[in-house]
């Protein structure tokens, strides 16, 4: 395995893959999470619109925080990205990420924000609703037809 790695976060991945974000826990309130976002963390940073690299982040917070509150392993995906609110993004800014995750049917939803870092008087770069869906496992396949297990 020369081209996977672990990321802090109980994550095995390709470097630069869900890389650009990191996600903590509220010991206080479990459904709190913080987390921060570089640009220079992700492999294609540069050649991505700072617009999408918010976007990717809120996506990725989204779904590493509603992994980390369903506590066991799963494939989880961003699903849907509903009331986003996106102001001007100049140039690649760190980003503080915040959010809280409710269960929601058989996924997650989770209200994510994101400010400037280094700008910390200034409103957020981008706010929204993602709702993460949980992946079923996948059905065994079976020797002979009919089968059941």
């Amino acid at each position: 395995m020369s081209d996977t790695r672990f990321e802090r976060g109980s994550e095995t991945a390709r470097p630069g893959f869900l890389a650009l974000c990191r996600v903590v826990r509220d010991p206080s309130d479990p459904a709190r999470f913080a987390g921060d976002a570089d640009p220079r963390r992700y492999g294609d940073w540069s050649s991505a619109q700072p617009a999408l690299l918010v976007i990717e982040a809120l996506h990725q917070f989204a779904v590493k925080a509603s992994r980390t509150m369903h506590g066991a392993p799963a494939l989880m995906v961003p699903a849907q990205l509903r009331e986003l609110t996106l102001h001007r993004v100049d140039g690649y800014p760190r980003l503080a990420l915040s959010g809280t995750v409710a269960k929601h049917g058989d996924g997650y939803r989770v209200d994510v924000s994101a400010r400037n870092a280094d700008a910390n008087m200034y409103p957020a770069v981008a706010s929204g609703t993602v709702f993460v869906a949980l992946m079923p496992a996948r059905v065994p396949a079976f020797s002979a037809p009919g089968a059941r297990p």
